[in-house]
């Protein structure tokens, strides 16, 4: 059996109803997929990103900075202005060294001068002068100038003396500086650990408490404890920002520039005999006793 079907546009709305919200979704899936496909976008886009990445580009590399121990020393043999001044006095009496060796400049003097013999010409007021032209050159005493130059050199020999001196005295801060750091960035980490423990511990006894499965005293005896804890955090954050603003003065570097030390570095345990520092060996050693 076959029945005729009616095909009209009233008909076939009401049999297939008109849905607006998939009609908006394909619609906008289909700009976007326009968008992503035009090339001006995507090139926009990308300089976008670089621009982002060169912007932010600084501040994660100053956050993520590692600096160890030999980077430290070799930055203040290159920066610090105090081992600075050493080396520009030694330039300084070499090349007053060099000054010492040097002749005066020659002199020429050209003018009017008295001329005692009668065949000068006259001038008014029968004074007798004649064009003169004068030349003067100082010889140097040249033993002289070997003493000054010897004497300017001999403050090089000082000079470097006091600069591996200086130099010596700055490593020496620099590496306690450093371990101080590193040792309170290790005492940090522990105590972060062992707060997080006692939290945790105050927690699943104030659940217990409920139950009479725990006491108020162990509890506030272990808030007490994360109290301490935290001023112990307080102390070694201290001791971290001293130590790095005391490596950046060394450093010849702003003060409030950040940056992380090498924890990988391992401590050496030295274990000594004090039985062994006895006279002999402390005349052996030592020049100034």
């Amino acid at each position: 059996r076959f029945e005729m079907l009616d095909l009209s546009p009233n008909n076939y709305q009401d049999e297939i109803p008109y849905n607006s919200d998939s009609y908006n979704s394909e619609k906008i899936q289909s700009s976007r997929q326009q968008i992503l496909c035009d090339p001006m976008t995507i090139g926009l886009a990308t300089l976008r990103a670089f621009f982002l990445i060169f912007l932010f580009m600084p501040f994660i590399a100053n956050a993520q900075s590692v600096m160890p121990l030999k980077a430290v020393l070799d930055s203040i043999t290159v920066n610090n202005p105090g081992l600075q001044k050493f080396e520009y006095s030694t330039k300084a009496n070499i090349e007053m060294g060099n000054m010492s060796k040097a002749w005066d400049a020659p002199t020429i003097a050209v003018g009017l001068d008295e001329f005692p013999y009668p065949s000068a010409m006259e001038m008014d007021g029968g004074a007798r002068k004649m064009l003169m032209l004068n030349v003067d050159q100082m010889l140097p005493n040249f033993a002289n100038q070997k003493a000054k130059s010897e004497y300017y050199k001999s403050f090089r020999n000082q000079n470097q003396n006091d600069y591996e001196t200086l130099k010596n005295k700055l490593y020496a801060q620099a590496k306690a500086a450093y371990f101080t750091e590193l040792i309170s960035v290790k005492r940090l980490k522990v105590i972060e650990e062992q707060s997080k423990m006692l939290e945790l511990l105050v927690k699943i006894a104030e659940a217990r408490l409920q139950y009479s499965q725990a006491d108020l005293p162990t509890i506030y005896n272990a808030k007490a404890k994360i109290s301490s804890l935290e001023s112990m955090k307080i102390k070694e954050e201290s001791m971290i920002r001293q130590s790095r603003s005391t490596l950046n003065y060394l450093m010849g570097r702003p003060l409030s520039e950040d940056f992380k030390v090498d924890t990988s570095l391992a401590l050496n345990k030295y274990k000594e005999q004090i039985s062994q520092y006895d006279t002999s060996f402390v005349m052996q050693n030592r020049s100034d006793i």
